[in-house]
């Protein structure tokens, strides 16, 4: 292992051991569910109103490890110690590290399970008499550097990608207002995580983390382009026989798919199918939704 991996993996455990989980997502308020018989014992209990960073445990850390591979872990990992870093820097109040696997917040009458989320790392942002809110990594970070105090993202963090050899670079003008923003993709067998950095005054600002719309095993990322009313995702098959071309639109503040090409060429007599459908899917949706909307939409188009 390398020591750049044993020395992270070490600090991992103080403060910032994390991954960013799927992609994206909007604020989800924790619903008010009532402790029962089996619940009403947590790992720890929180009655204090704070920022809180849940953490997977030694345990979690290994299982995932053997999941992802070590190699895209400390990928993710490193990405998430970023965003932790970034949101302790402005933040105005102590992140509290919690790696329990289940919390109780007692005034609330609430218990959060690793369990039962769609992702054990987090941000919640609790103030007493409230129920909760959890945020991904990404999406904290956003609200946060959005607030009056913090208006500007900290270039830095475009920075980061722009120096990072997974990722490739696009500029364009996505929302129509004469600046020219920035979004990133990884490139084919680095990762599917598309993010885009709106430009305003001189600083560049967070607008979307989600994906770039490729399959492991099949679609891989092609190219994105500029269209009339936001940008364009093109995936491939490897052999290029089958690709698909994703129209996105911004607007009311969204990227929405609104229209998918999709062409195939027969490998036997190089005749050409192609099939329109229109999903209008949110690229703010976690990515399982995602993929399952589009599917479906394609279905219904009875498309091949």
């Amino acid at each position: 292992m390398r020591k750049y991996q044993i020395k992270f993996l070490s600090s991992i455990f103080i403060l910032f051991v994390v991954m960013i989980s799927c992609k994206k997502n909007t604020v989800v308020p924790i619903q008010n569910i009532p402790l029962n018989s089996n619940s009403k014992i947590a790992d720890t209990t929180i009655i204090k109103s704070g920022v809180y960073l849940l953490n997977p445990d030694v345990k979690e850390i290994d299982s995932l490890k053997k999941n992802k591979g070590e190699e895209n872990f400390y990928t993710i990992a490193d990405d998430s110690n970023f965003y932790i870093s970034k949101i302790s820097d402005l933040l105005k109040m102590p992140l509290i590290n919690i790696t329990k696997r289940s919390v109780n917040f007692k005034n609330e009458n609430l218990v959060i399970r690793k369990k039962d989320e769609k992702s054990i790392w987090m941000i919640i942002d609790y103030k007493s008499g409230t129920a909760p809110q959890k945020y991904s990594l990404v999406e904290y970070y956003t609200r946060i550097s959005k607030s009056p105090q913090n208006v500007s993202t900290d270039t830095g963090v475009v920075d980061k990608y722009m120096k990072n050899d997974k990722y490739f670079s696009v500029d364009m003008d996505v929302n129509n207002d004469g600046l020219t923003d920035k979004i990133f993709s990884n490139k084919i067998y680095k990762g599917d995580s598309l993010i885009i950095f709106f430009k305003q005054n001189d600083k560049y600002i967070l607008k979307l983390s989600t994906i770039n719309l490729s399959q492991d095993g099949g679609q891989q990322i092609s190219q994105i382009v500029k269209n009339s009313n936001g940008f364009s995702i093109f995936t491939a098959f490897p052999k290029g026989t089958d690709n698909y071309n994703y129209l996105v639109s911004y607007k009311n503040d969204d990227f929405i798919i609104e229209k998918v090409i999709h062409k195939v060429e027969s490998w036997q007599d190089k005749s050409q199918k192609k099939c329109e459908f229109k999903p209008k899917v949110s690229l703010k949706l976690p990515s399982t939704e995602i993929f399952e909307k589009l599917a479906i939409s394609e279905d219904d188009k009875k498309c091949f």
